[in-house]
């Protein structure tokens, strides 16, 4: 009912038409531009397309997406405030639902009054797949992602993919490196920032290649790349010095102003 176009890579950089009637492979399908969520080999989606007035992400109002094992996102820190709003993000090529997830101005200057202990080690949000991806996979996590003030005292944002191991892959910003982009392990470790400060009030188009198996699991992060085009050669990151386990769930972080949408696995 809502059209969408997702990014699905393989090594082979071949656009190649993704099955309509079968279950397309993420290993065997390259620089494919779909434009039905339904008919994608998605593990989850989430396109916050939800009630038309401002929600708590938590909120039974906001249930939806597919390939979830809790209905609702669930809050794990009580201090912090993310809301559902019917501003979508849009980015050049792509449609989207309308919806987004919000962290906004006010909850960023309220939870100013907060301590350093308050704002370290909290996942705030956290939803598990339905189906955790298979333990040696290579599978790619998109998303829209718009940061609306600079990453400083104290503050970071972003979003982690996490497996069963209890480790994860986090993409944001953070006051570490002066608030360049990121991938870390979580908790401000094995950080490889991106050069560069983020533009605020931009989205960006977030595209991170896991590949796990045996051993460290190794994860690429691509920033804009053209919508149905082939795997950029050379990754801006490349993180390989963790071990997650079978990915099974997506935690959101929220001290920093930012918007995230349209999360696909």
């Amino acid at each position: 009912e809502h059209p969408v176009y997702y990014l699905l890579l393989s090594s082979r950089g071949i656009p190649t038409p993704v099955p309509k009637t079968t279950e397309a492979a993420a290993d065997g399908i390259a620089g494919t531009l779909a434009t039905d969520a339904g008919n994608l080999d998605l593990i989850a989606y989430e396109p916050f397309d939800y009630p038309p007035d401002k929600q708590p992400l938590e909120s039974q109002l906001c249930i939806g997406g597919q390939g979830w094992q809790t209905r609702a996102w669930q809050c794990t820190v009580p201090k912090d405030v993310r809301y559902v709003v019917p501003q979508g993000l849009v980015y050049p090529g792509l449609q989207t639902t309308g919806g987004s997830a919000l962290h906004d101005l006010a909850d960023f200057a309220a939870h100013n009054r907060f301590s350093k202990d308050d704002k370290k080690g909290f996942v705030q949000h956290r939803r598990y797949f339905l189906v955790p991806a298979p333990e040696t996979a290579v599978r790619y996590l998109s998303f829209l992602y718009r940061q609306d003030a600079p990453a400083q005292n104290l503050y970071y944002g972003g979003l982690e993919i996490a497996g069963d191991a209890g480790n994860g892959c986090l993409f944001g910003s953070s006051y570490t490196h002066n608030g360049a982009f990121r991938l870390e392990s979580g908790l401000g470790k094995g950080i490889k920032p991106l050069d560069g400060l983020p533009e605020i009030d931009r989205t960006y188009f977030v595209v991170i290649k896991c590949e796990t198996g045996p051993g460290n699991d190794r994860f690429s992060l691509f920033l804009d790349p053209d919508p149905g085009g082939s795997e950029p050669a050379v990754p801006l990151i490349v993180k390989s010095d963790t071990e997650v386990g079978r990915l099974n769930k997506i935690h959101l972080s929220s001290y920093l102003p930012h918007a995230i949408d349209e999360i696909r696995f």
